[in-house]
């Protein structure tokens, strides 16, 4: 009810001819009943309003048609890997049908339903936009690799984003401009990069290079 209020306060005050309501959290959207709650109400009250998710991707592939059926347009899947020897240096662990999974294990499973659900995604006719943040020394080397792997998947657009030193890698310095600008020249070759993005809160509202 409160983010269809918010939704209803833009549409008083802004007047964009295409309207795309995003719903990033808390925590993992999918995992969340309240967001099927919340599109259902959106769609309801602004059925001209474009949806769109932004998911880690573990529960895609079992979620992806009841997405479609509720209006979802746009899917953004977080992947920062797509070997599990690497991810499992970035993720710590993974939640998936109430066990849980550490390490080499747990990085797979989710690499393996991150790509499933982004085919899965596409093939129903969403269009898929993959993140990936890069962290120096972690996955630098790694991020043409998911560029390619994502588009084999059916993604259209990939946005590699730099690390904010945070948590459990706060040791790890951001990269500079000229490494993110490097591997977004390479990564383009094979997929085209999203380059607006200014890493905004999750309540942002705005068109992107214009506001």
């Amino acid at each position: 009810e409160e983010a269809l209020e918010l939704v209803n306060k833009y549409f008083k005050e802004k007047d964009y001819k295409e309207v795309v309501v995003g719903i990033a959290g808390p925590g993992e959207a999918l995992y969340n009943k309240a967001t099927f709650q919340t599109l259902e109400l959106i769609k309801e009250r602004h059925p001209k309003t474009q949806l769109c998710i932004c998911t880690n991707g573990l529960l895609l592939d079992r979620y992806a048609q009841r997405l479609v059926d509720l209006g979802v347009k746009y899917i953004t899947i977080t992947i920062n890997a797509v070997s599990p020897v690497i991810g499992k240096n970035i993720y710590s662990w993974i939640n998936y049908d109430n066990k849980i999974y550490r390490g080499l294990k747990g990085a797979e499973i989710l690499i393996n339903n991150q790509l499933a659900g982004v085919k899965k995604s596409a093939n129903l006719g969403m269009l898929v936009k993959v993140n990936s943040v890069l962290i120096p020394g972690v996955n630098d080397f790694h991020i043409v690799e998911i560029t390619k792997k994502i588009k084999e998947a059916g993604a259209y657009i990939h946005n590699i984003m730099p690390l904010i030193p945070l948590s459990q890698l706060q040791h790890i310095e951001a990269p500079s401009c000229d490494l993110l600008r490097d591997i977004r020249n390479q990564c383009e070759e094979t997929l085209s990069q999203f380059r607006l993005c200014k890493q905004c809160r999750a309540d942002a509202c705005s068109i992107p290079g214009l506001e």
